[in-house]
């Protein structure tokens, strides 16, 4: 049985590359798309846990760390300018404004408290993978300039480091014989777009 259940994550792993592959010479988009689309193809198999579980070990121990590495490996701090550093600079503060004016708004708009449109807002800030995902493929095919690629890095390094620090800011901190903790603010802020009637604070 443990020999079915690999050769399932060995199928699943080839035919997600394989997706990626098309999607990527044959329809010149990122080789994302066609592992996402590789991913809902076999969302529906029996052994699914097991493959996302032997997914995630593969990602994490393995994938992730050498796609990091040669995003790494691209940025140089020897072609900043002054102008550049300015861009940076401001395209890290667009990136926490309007992620928490955007999604605080959609927020308010499905009748969250102004406190957890605010928390919801700062809770995505971070930028993670698919922005350098994006960013890479947009400098390999001539759309962007390689230059802009350091800022866009630490523009992503920077809003990963300070979600959680605003975060902490925004959700009350326990106080002295209360047994309500943070995660717990996160579960109850969770389930109350599932309740009606929420008063506006």
């Amino acid at each position: 049985q443990m020999c079915i259940r690999d050769s399932h994550n060995i199928v699943t792993f080839v035919f997600c590359l394989l997706l990626s592959f098309v999607a990527e010479i044959c329809f010149g988009v990122a080789d994302i798309t066609g592992a996402f689309v590789a991913g809902l193809a076999v969302s529906g198999l029996k052994k699914n846990e097991y493959v996302v579980n032997r997914f995630n070990t593969l990602s994490y121990m393995l994938l992730s760390p050498i796609f990091f590495a040669n995003i790494g490996l691209a940025m140089t701090l020897k072609g900043l300018t002054k102008k550049l550093v300015i861009f940076m600079l401001l395209l890290m503060l667009l990136a926490v404004v309007t992620k928490v004016i955007g999604c605080g708004l959609g927020a308010k708009i499905m009748r969250y408290t102004n406190k957890e449109s605010l928390q919801i807002g700062i809770g995505m800030i971070s930028r993670g993978e698919v922005a350098l995902i994006v960013a890479n493929k947009g400098a390999s095919v001539g759309l962007m300039s390689e230059k802009f690629m350091t800022p866009l890095v630490i523009m992503v390094v920077f809003t990963t480091i300070v979600t959680p620090i605003l975060l902490k800011l925004v959700f009350p901190k326990k106080k002295s014989g209360e047994k309500e903790t943070v995660s717990d603010d996160l579960t109850a802020l969770e389930k109350s777009g599932i309740n009606t009637g929420l008063e506006e604070s």
